[in-house]
């Protein structure tokens, strides 16, 4: 499994493209959004497990961070919807560039 580390070069390369207007802008962003969002939740998910029965009672913080990481991921669009932007985009480019 991918560690949270692994997550800096996407949100790097999204804020750059970002910075500078680059077209690859949208395509970044929305790479580090989905990688994000997942480990958040792998993260969360392991210390539910971690936990046991405890880490979905209100006695942890650990049930607070799973509901509110969940919550973020449901604001910050569904990840599969994301993906399925995400390869329109790269084909219609993909496309575009061979024409």
């Amino acid at each position: 499994m991918p560690s949270i580390s692994r997550r800096r070069p996407p949100i790097a390369d999204g804020r750059e493209c970002f910075i500078t207007g680059a077209d690859c802008a949208r395509v970044g962003i929305v790479m580090a959004k989905v990688a994000v969002s997942e480990a958040l939740m792998r993260i969360a998910d392991r210390c539910v497990q971690v936990m046991g029965g405890t880490g979905v009672t209100d006695k942890t913080i650990v049930e607070q961070v799973f509901r509110e990481i969940r919550a973020f991921r449901i604001y910050d669009g569904p990840t599969e919807v994301n993906k399925w932007s995400l390869a329109k985009k790269i084909k219609r480019d993909w496309k575009g560039a061979e024409e």
